[in-house]
């Protein structure tokens, strides 16, 4: 509570007033328990005499609500992931040091700016309408795209979305995090590359012994395009491995088949 020596200066000076500025000030409960505190005081003249309300306010949701944005904050400055905030109108708000890194603009020369200037032109329509999704509270998965950096060059990423709300639950913005996947496409590409020179039938089968990739001799081998095996089951063993990881070997056997049952798929 305000001791006397606030009430009197208020007295002496009456305005409203909130005491305690920078100070952390306690409540204290009938039942001992204490609870972070803001007081404001304002003068009420009675008729007799001129009396002080004191109004005492609970901070203890506000300040965890503080503590919460600041860890958030914290968590999104130190991503290693391209971390960006945007009103319903496109105009960014948020641009954390990561996404400084993956398209060179700094804060300063970003947030104001429509979210456009990192969407190439033949891509903005798809942009929109994925945004556009988001704020009728759909869902829209993580997808592979490009993007354009300060120095006009474009990037592969991938990229999620994610809606920003108010306190109400009302859907104000978007938030996208990405990450360069460049490198990724380059390995991707060097083994296509590398499956197309083999000499022998190669199939690749992730963890889930589903068929990932196979090349043109496995195609003309087997008689199979690969978009009809792509996503078959490579048959009862299964396929060796962790789940998500791709092993690439040569059928077992030249004359067509896997050297396991199920192969080819029906």
């Amino acid at each position: 509570m305000a001791d006397p020596a606030h009430r009197a200066r208020h007295v002496a000076a009456p305005r409203p007033t909130s005491v305690g500025a920078g100070i952390e000030l306690v409540g204290h409960r009938r039942d001992g328990s204490t609870f972070p505190a803001e007081v404001s005081l304002s003068a009420v003249d009675s008729g007799d005499e001129i009396l002080v309300m004191a109004v005492v306010r609970d901070e203890t949701e506000r300040r965890h609500a503080a503590e919460t944005m600041a860890r958030l904050a914290s968590i999104i400055q130190s991503s290693h992931a391209a971390v960006i905030s945007e009103t319903l109108g496109r105009v960014v708000t948020i641009w954390n040091p990561g996404a400084e890194r993956l398209y060179g603009y700094s804060s300063d020369e970003i947030i104001g700016r429509h979210i456009d200037v990192l969407i190439p032109a033949e891509l903005r329509v798809g942009e929109h309408e994925r945004r556009a999704a988001i704020t009728r509270g759909e869902r829209v998965e993580i997808y592979l795209t490009e993007r354009l950096r300060k120095d006009g060059t474009t990037v592969a990423v991938s990229v999620t979305l994610s809606p920003v709300t108010d306190s109400s639950g009302a859907i104000v913005g978007v938030s996208t995090g990405s990450w360069d996947v460049t490198g990724q496409q380059r390995a991707d590409a060097r083994l296509r590359r590398l499956l197309e020179a083999a000499p022998d039938a190669v199939v690749c089968v992730a963890g889930d012994g589903r068929i990932a990739l196979v090349n043109a001799q496995a195609e003309r081998l087997f008689g199979y395009r690969r978009e009809e095996l792509a996503g078959q089951r490579r048959g009862q063993g299964g396929a060796p491995g962790a789940p998500g990881r791709l092993r690439c070997r040569p059928p077992a056997a030249a004359d067509g088949h896997w050297g396991g049952a199920g192969w080819p798929p029906p």
